[in-house]
């Protein structure tokens, strides 16, 4: 009984409109139901595989080193694997320490899961710097005990950036649709 008095009390009275709330509240809860779960495991995925990627390549360049004879032509020949084959900045820097971590607040997810997967592969202590100004992924490894591998990357290889474009598109063929639907209904949906 209450539910239908409170049902009659805020179901719109005429049948255009009924139909309408018919039609669109099934639109809205499945966009939302795609954007909450189905983006967001997309995005996950992808973020994963990302960075697992990256990780895998770092740890590729520090094997590379390692097995080299680590003079400044075997750098020469990582360089050029690095810049030309993985499209990565690298450099050897003299340096006992490495630099200290600077957590940003926005990118922290992709800040530990990178760190994670880096974890993984490397067997050398590192160092992740978000951003660098520019939007770039500086690792910093420690190949030696004065000797500091840095590779920099931009920040597209570490994180999906279509999110906010995917997300735009689904709202608009949504309101699209919506607005193409309710033309027709209201063609057709007439008081008898």
């Amino acid at each position: 009984d209450r539910f239908n008095e409170l049902l009659e009390a805020y179901a719109p009275a005429d049948l255009y409109r009924r139909a309408l709330a018919i039609m669109i509240t099934p639109v809205v809860l499945l966009q939302l139901l795609l954007a909450g779960v189905l983006v967001t495991r997309y995005l996950d995925n992808v973020a994963n595989v990302l960075g697992r990627s990256l990780a895998d390549e770092t740890a590729l360049l520090v094997r590379l080193y390692e097995q080299s004879d680590k003079s400044p032509a075997a750098e020469g020949v990582i360089q050029n694997y690095a810049q030309e084959t993985l499209h990565m900045g690298f450099a050897m820097q003299q340096s006992a320490a490495l630099p200290v971590e600077k957590a940003a607040p926005v990118l922290a997810v992709i800040d530990q899961r990178l760190n994670s997967f880096l974890a993984l592969s490397l067997t050398k202590p590192f160092t992740v710097l978000a951003r660098n100004g520019g939007g770039d992924v500086v690792i910093h490894v420690k190949v030696a005990d004065d000797k500091i591998m840095v590779l920099t990357v931009d920040s597209n290889r570490a994180q999906a950036v279509v999110t906010p474009l995917l997300l735009l598109f689904m709202a608009l063929a949504t309101v699209v649709f919506l607005a193409l639907s309710v033309v027709f209904l209201r063609n057709q949906v007439q008081p008898i």
